[in-house]
């Protein structure tokens, strides 16, 4: 399931890059998208002529008398059949792609006149405290504590991970994954700046659209989103903005090219001064690469040099990664020897070198002064029946899955949540002073902070419909570049 904003964002060319990346969604799209169809049609039409051809020679063969009513009549019998089909090919596709994409919500939601600037909140408000901790954080490609299920999966694919993150670290036992939520940079978005991610022209406001789709300074705001745009939502303050302001160093990590959905431009945009990707770790020589990028077990290789290196400086810092390994439909590292299919393997092989970067941590004393955040960029990209592989999936709710430490030690008040909380929480772990716990539209789970006036105060069916509503208001400032 995604969202109208999903679909805009990319179609826009938010998934610039895709052909460096996993190519089969380009070979699904040219078989699924086009040549299936055209297929489909093409022996429909195949076999209405032939019809219609068997039906003229059976009338030839018929006395001449009767030969053209006849004639005209099957004529007209199968146009009308093949009419029928087509009126109901439109009719009977129509409401599943309209599910698909959301659309009843999303209309819904268009007619309201609710903005989230009702419960929005700058994070440029916080406090950064006297003594600064540092901060890594891990998204793991596709994650969520379902694989932790014997049940499900035959092993606990977590459990190398869970051989580390043991005392002293905790979780939000239900991470919940917000709607149209489930793509990376939605989810990165989300946690890091506390929004759901809209498309330019979902956000432009009534005075753009008056001035031809220009912004309050003249910029274009209807399509500064993907290949072409030259930022990325500049008008928001984001976790590297704060963490900029109050002195710290951003550094991102990831093995897939920056430029797919554009990671790299919305990084760059909001305080990361130092990106390495795919091009980086081709240019150092690196070969063991999959269909996405470096194969974690290099990364992570990678990262430990990189904290060595930054913790060297005395300067605070804030080190953020991005997984590929667990990426559909799994991308076992070369050197993986586990049992199962590539999913399980390459999951609890990448569980392996995460957990090998943690002892590191442990190892070099820089769970002394860090916060470490692990946690899924969104759910797993499958139906249940597809990852579960048939087996039964009754009573399990499929969350995203987090983990974190703090050297002071961190209580969840909120075990259960969404994406949105993450943002004002780690500020909270990292000991910024975060009024009310408010930040974007999220409350931190690691406060004990009140929910009213917050988007968690409203039913869940307002809530659904405040966060698809098109919040023109705050979008267009968003938007806007300065």
């Amino acid at each position: 399931m995604i969202t109208v904003d999903q679909m805009v964002l990319n179609l826009a060319g938010g998934a610039d890059g895709v052909t460096t990346g996993d190519t089969s969604l380009v070979d699904s799209f040219i078989v699924d998208g086009l040549l299936t169809p055209v297929l489909v049609v093409a022996a429909s039409a195949g076999v209405y002529a032939g019809l219609i051809a068997l039906t003229r020679r059976a009338a030839k063969r018929q006395p001449k008398r009767s030969s053209t009513p006849s004639t005209t009549k099957s004529a007209t019998g199968w146009r009308a059949l093949a009419l029928s089909l087509s009126i109901f090919l439109v009719v009977g596709t129509a409401p599943a792609l309209a599910n698909q994409v959301s659309l009843t919500q999303t209309i819904a939601a268009q007619a309201s006149t609710d903005s989230l600037s009702d419960v929005y909140r700058d994070p440029a408000d916080v406090t950064a405290p006297e003594t600064k901790r540092n901060l890594v954080t891990i998204y793991l490609e596709s994650m969520e504590p379902t694989f932790a299920d014997a049940t499900l999966f035959g092993r606990n694919l977590l459990a190398p991970l869970d051989s580390v993150t043991g005392d002293g670290w905790t979780q939000i036992d239900s991470l919940a994954q917000g709607d149209g939520l489930g793509w990376t940079m939605a989810g990165i978005v989300a946690t890091q700046c506390g929004i759901p991610i809209k498309s330019a022209s979902g956000g432009a406001s009534a005075e753009a659209a008056d001035e031809g789709g220009t912004g309050a300074n003249g910029e274009e705001v209807f399509n500064e989103i993907g290949a072409n745009a030259e930022h990325y939502i500049p008008g928001i303050t984001c976790l590297g903005d704060v963490l900029a302001d109050a002195g710290y160093t951003n550094h991102f990590m990831g093995g897939a090219d920056g430029t797919f959905a554009n990671k790299k431009l919305f990084m760059m945009d909001h305080g990361y001064t130092d990106f390495m990707d795919k091009s980086t770790w081709k240019a150092a020589g690196e070969t063991r690469m999959n269909t996405w990028g470096l194969e974690d077990e290099r990364l992570f290789a990678h990262a430990a040099d990189k904290v060595d290196e930054l913790r060297a400086t005395g300067v605070p810092f804030n080190l953020t990664m991005l997984s590929v390994d667990s990426h559909r439909p799994g991308l076992p590292g070369s050197t993986c020897t586990d049992a199962g299919s590539d999913l399980e393997r390459a999951i609890s092989c990448s569980m392996t070198y995460v957990s090998g970067f943690v002892r590191h941590l442990e190892k070099i004393g820089a769970l002394n002064d860090t916060v470490v955040v692990l946690m899924g960029d969104h759910k797993y990209m499958m139906p249940d029946d597809q990852l579960f592989d048939g087996k039964s999936a009754a009573g399990v709710t499929r969350t995203v899955f987090n983990r974190f430490w703090s050297p002071e030690g961190a209580t969840v008040h909120e075990p259960s949540t969404d994406q949105y909380a993450m943002l004002p929480s780690m500020l909270e772990l990292l000991g910024f002073e975060v009024p009310e716990g408010r930040a974007g539209i999220g409350v931190s789970a690691v406060g004990d902070h009140p929910r009213a006036g917050t988007l968690y105060a409203l039913d869940p069916a307002a809530r659904n419909r405040l966060v698809l509503a098109p919040s023109r208001d705050l979008y267009a400032r968003f938007w806007d570049s300065p």
